[in-house]
């Protein structure tokens, strides 16, 4: 049984502020070193730019969001957005690995959770007297080798788990097939692109949407849950999964449907029926005849580059700007979406995603 006991922060780490870099003064993809903010969303990586040197943190640390108490580790030297931002440096050098800063982030959001949010937000002043509860080894000093073996067990069941998954689906090592290989080496060689309207590919369904103030008006005791979308990039938007009548339903048969919401040109693809928060008309509920999983998620990429760079929160993406933005698609033989090649590269892409991701975490765990 591992014992556990509270350790002030200050004791374990060296706790400073972040630099500043003000987003107006940099530029997206600028270069390849990462632009922290206080977002939840890609372990707050807003953007990977090039600036000034002089502005940069070092990384291998805990980094939190000073307004939003996001807390994350990271690996690389960083810029940061905001100077309110902390980073926490383990004091311990020779116990400062990745395994057991992943804990601590852990540890940290567990034992300060509560404590701090975006109206009460955290702080270097607030932070010293905070503690962090941490197992314990027999001379009263965290249990660094406990945390180090915690997860990297947890990263093999994972691993194994996943592994299972793909050996279930006949895809043991991810192998390309001779096909595949052989499409993967020609693809960009044969391939024509034509630009197309979305509206012409997809077609707008009706919507219901509900006020979070009013959920528990269509709550049901034994109903089945289905997601409840927001607009947030977090969790893929999905808020929590409820029981909720029919009435608020939407996507009852379970097509393949893309969500757009125009406030932040988030887009998600959904298969399930799913509730759809209250966002006056923002999101966009596509479908179409061809749709399936793959190129869904192929049509989604493309429509992502371009309202990425086309619309922000000041110029949304409205309903009717949608309809008539013009995306590239590649083409069959009579110029009509070529969806099979959507669904075949994608599927390609998924493959060596994901053994690419099994090859590297067994790299870092034999590390």
């Amino acid at each position: 049984m591992t014992n556990y006991k509270s350790y002030k922060l200050t004791d374990i780490f060296s706790i400073k502020n972040t630099k500043c870099v003000l987003s107006r003064d940099i530029i997206e993809k600028s270069g390849k070193t990462p632009y922290l903010t206080a977002s939840q969303s890609n372990n707050a990586v807003g953007a990977y730019v090039n600036y000034d040197e002089k502005y940069l943190d070092k990384g291998n640390c805990i980094y939190i969001g000073g307004k939003t108490f996001v807390v994350s580790y990271q690996e690389r030297d960083f810029y940061s957005n905001d100077s309110h931002n902390l980073v926490l440096y383990l004091k311990n050098e020779h116990k400062k690995t990745k395994e057991n800063q992943l804990f601590m982030v852990a540890a940290i959001k567990k034992s300060l959770g509560t404590k701090y949010s975006w109206g009460d937000s955290i702080s270097h002043t607030k932070i010293q007297t905070d503690t962090v509860s941490l197992p314990e080894d027999n001379n009263g000093e965290p249990d660094y080798d406990f945390m180090t073996t915690y997860i990297r067990e947890l990263e093999l069941s994972k691993i194994k788990e996943l592994e299972n998954h793909l050996k279930a689906i006949g895809w043991t090592d991810c192998p390309l097939t001779e096909k595949e290989a052989e499409f993967l080496n020609n693809y960009r060689k044969v391939m024509v692109y034509k630009p197309f309207k979305i509206e012409s590919i997809l077609e707008w369904q009706s919507q219901r949407e509900i006020r979070p103030i009013d959920i528990d008006k269509y709550r049901t005791v034994d109903g089945k849950k289905y997601p409840f979308y927001g607009q947030a990039t977090l969790n893929n938007g999905i808020i929590s999964y409820l029981p909720l009548t029919d009435s608020v339903l939407n996507n009852k048969s379970g097509k393949p449907t893309i969500l757009v919401h125009s406030n932040n040109q988030n887009i998600v693809y959904v298969e399930t029926p799913f509730y759809l928060k209250d966002g006056h008309g923002a999101t966009s509920v596509l479908q179409g005849e061809y749709l399936n999983r793959e190129n869904a998620l192929f049509i989604i990429t493309c429509i992502k580059k371009v309202i990425t760079s086309i619309y922000s929160y000041n110029e949304k993406a409205t309903k009717t700007a949608l309809k008539n933005t013009i995306i590239q698609l590649p083409v069959d033989d009579d110029d009509k979406p070529n969806y099979d090649y959507m669904a075949f590269y994608t599927n390609i892409l998924q493959k060596l995603a994901i053994k690419n991701m099994i090859d590297r975490q067994k790299r870092e765990l034999r590390a």
